[in-house]
């Protein structure tokens, strides 16, 4: 046998042997230990953080965090408010009795043979006559060419008698005056007095109701002593009998009319807060219309003395009407200046002053009645005005409601505001006095709501239209702003009126003047605050991939270390939640490490600030199922912060005021022959 192949044989037993049957140490693999830190939060929460959220939350020159809120109220315009409302009036102008000239004057002779007989007989001789009566009716009057009838409301007829015989007459004697038409007596007249002659008598009388045409007759009777002494009789020696109308007021007549001028003064009331001592007019007119039942032509003169043109003259115009016509006019004010009269009882008035005159032909036989009327409407639109000047006895105007939606951050749903204040800001451009009225209405959610008024005198713009500027501000003290923002309103209404004028005070007003302003909530956050939440903004944590390798295959359990420096107003507990996403954060955590206590800042108990930070250090043991919810691309974390509530202590934010949070993983694993982890 080959030595050589024997001593491989024995060799290769040598170590079979040696590896199945002998109890030797086996030879150990190299292992080493590596530390693993996985970072979760390196952040500092400041106020301003919180403060990015809202615009009602803002910082003052003093770094304190305080609510505020501004509102801009609709400006309120005079322009469409200087304005006189429309006024109306009709009337109806009748002719009216009217006087007519003396007609003249017509006379009658009665001859001696009318009323005595025996004179044919002795006509031409010489004799006695002895004494005798008479009685002759039917004596035409010759007619009066200025008038066919006249109906008389007063007037007056002279009935003269002239006695030219040789003989007296009398005593006593009568003269009746007789319609001839329809035989009535007009009117007589009784001479008592013996006439001798060459003697005469008037009698005047009354017509006044009468009716007289033109076709007159007269009686006459009487007597006569006669004559003891002889006389010259002659049939055609008379007596004279005058007839004279005069002084004659007529209800109608168909007449020579002269030409008839009525004059009237209207005026319209105004019933207005305002007494406008004068005005601009920017736009408005007058309409007029006549309804004519006048049997003639007439012409209508208008004038309104409270409108004067930029000439300076007062409005007028006229306008001529056929008989029996109707007819308009339309009368622009623009540009005029509106000066308002005043009555006896010092009210304001429209004042309209208006003539009509008859244009017919005076020589021509006219019918005219008193009755015939001319019927007018007077109508002032609605007048703008431009610029007023004036008293005005308040005024009050609604302002337009508005409503304001309040964004209440959700963090300050249990804050209990201390202070509070409201400041209101009214520009008044109008140079009137003015208060207000008006309420500012809270509501929330659930129902509440809280009202303040807001009740000031505001000051009058400058003479020149200038605003002045009124500031009412209301807090704690004098109203009840702090109960209304302790509702954390959602909606603002605001609402009611401003009064203008005090009756005394004269001022102007323009149509481009205006009237604006805000309302302003402040309240710094110096609190008492119950038991709540608050939840910070969402961070993203990246784990490496070999962080994430190391934690599924090595990781058996591990630490959270976090250090929190708080320069918070008070104390509070902190919980850090973990979620696969971003919305599952706060609402449905994979991990949830804590709470933990953390401490308040060191909070000055004269000012309720803090003057200091206070640090706590954090060290939690975390198990292999929490580690392993960290073996992921992307893992979303958040803060909730728990404040245990003041307990009552007035506490005060300001905008330096934060919390600083550090926090992570740390563990440490051993890579080699079997790897483990020390904690």
């Amino acid at each position: 046998m080959n030595i050589q192949r024997v001593s491989s044989i024995v060799l290769s037993l040598i170590i079979f042997l040696s590896f199945t049957h002998c109890n030797l140490p086996s030879p150990a693999a190299p292992s080493w230990d590596v530390a693993l830190t996985i970072p979760l939060i390196n952040k500092k929460y400041a106020i301003s953080d919180f403060l990015d959220s809202t615009t009602e939350l803002t910082v003052d020159e003093n770094g304190t965090v305080g609510f505020r809120y501004i509102a801009d109220l609709d400006t309120f315009t005079a322009a469409d408010k200087l304005k006189l409302t429309a006024l109306s009036q009709s009337a109806s102008q009748s002719v009216g009795t009217f006087p007519i000239p003396s007609p003249g004057e017509q006379q009658v002779a009665v001859t001696l043979l009318d009323i005595y007989p025996d004179a044919a007989a002795l006509d031409g001789t010489t004799v006695p006559v002895a004494a005798f009566s008479f009685d002759v009716p039917g004596i035409a009057v010759p007619a009066f060419e200025a008038f066919e009838w006249i109906e008389i409301q007063s007037g007056y007829i002279d009935l003269t008698l002239v006695n030219n015989l040789p003989i007296p007459l009398g005593q006593p004697m009568s003269i009746a005056l007789h319609d001839a038409i329809v035989d009535t007596v007009i009117a007589s007249a009784t001479f008592s007095r013996q006439l001798a002659t060459g003697e005469q008598e008037t009698v005047r009388l009354v017509l006044d109701g009468k009716r007289v045409s033109s076709s007159l007759a007269l009686r006459v009777a009487g007597s006569s002593p006669g004559s003891s002494t002889p006389v010259l009789i002659r049939t055609t020696d008379s007596f004279l009998v005058k007839v004279l109308i005069s002084d004659l007021d007529l209800n109608a007549a168909a007449a020579q009319i002269e030409r008839q001028t009525i004059t009237r003064s209207d005026s319209l009331a105004i019933s207005d807060s305002l007494f406008i001592e004068e005005a601009r007019i920017s736009r408005g007119g007058v309409f007029i219309g006549i309804s004519g039942q006048i049997p003639v032509r007439t012409q209508l003169k208008l004038r309104l003395p409270d409108f004067v043109s930029p000439q300076g003259r007062a409005l007028s115009d006229s306008l001529i009407l056929e008989r029996r016509a109707s007819g308009t006019m339309n009368l622009d004010l623009s540009g005029y200046t509106f000066r308002p009269g005043t009555g006896a009882d010092g009210s304001q008035q429209v004042r309209l002053d208006w003539e009509l005159q008859t244009l017919q032909d005076p020589q021509a036989i006219t019918e005219l009645r008193s009755t015939d009327n001319l019927g007018i409407t007077f109508q002032l639109n609605e007048l703008f005005f431009s610029e007023i000047r004036g008293r005005l006895q308040q005024q009050r105007v609604d302002i337009t409601p508005q409503s304001f939606a309040l964004k209440v951050p959700a963090e300050l749903d249990s804050i209990q505001f201390i202070s509070a204040e409201l400041e209101v800001v009214l520009k008044n451009g109008i140079n009137f006095p003015a208060a207000t009225d008006i309420v500012i209405r809270g509501r929330n959610g659930r129902g509440q709501e809280v009202s303040v008024p807001v009740r000031s005198q505001i000051l009058a713009a400058r003479s020149d239209g200038t605003p002045v500027e009124t500031r009412i501000l209301l807090n704690g003290d004098n109203s009840a702003i702090v109960d209304l923002l302790n509702i954390l309103p959602e909606q603002l209404d605001v609402f009611g009126s401003v009064t203008f004028g005090d009756a005394s005070t004269s001022g102007s007003i323009r149509a481009t003047d205006q009237v604006s302003g805000s309302v302003t909530f402040s309240a710094p956050v110096s609190f008492q605050l119950p038991e709540q939440d608050y939840d910070s903004p969402i961070t993203e944590i990246r784990p490496s991939a070999d962080a994430q390798k190391q934690i599924e295959q090595a990781l058996q359990n591990g630490r959270l270390h976090a250090t929190i420096n708080s320069h918070l107003p008070l104390g509070a507990t902190l919980s850090l939640l973990f979620a696969r996403s971003r919305s599952d954060v706060f609402s449905a955590p994979g991990v949830t490490i804590g709470p933990v206590t953390v401490a308040s800042g060191q909070v000055d108990p004269a000012t309720g600030q803090v003057q200091g930070a206070v640090l706590s250090t954090i060290s939690i043991s975390m198990d292999k199922n929490e580690l392993d919810f960290f073996a992921q691309d992307t893992v979303y974390g958040g803060l909730r912060v728990r404040f245990p509530g003041t307990g009552g202590r007035t506490v005060t934010a300001l905008s330096t005021d934060y919390i600083d949070v550090q926090a992570y993983i740390g563990a440490t694993t051993r890579v080699g022959q079997d790897s483990t982890v020390q904690k």
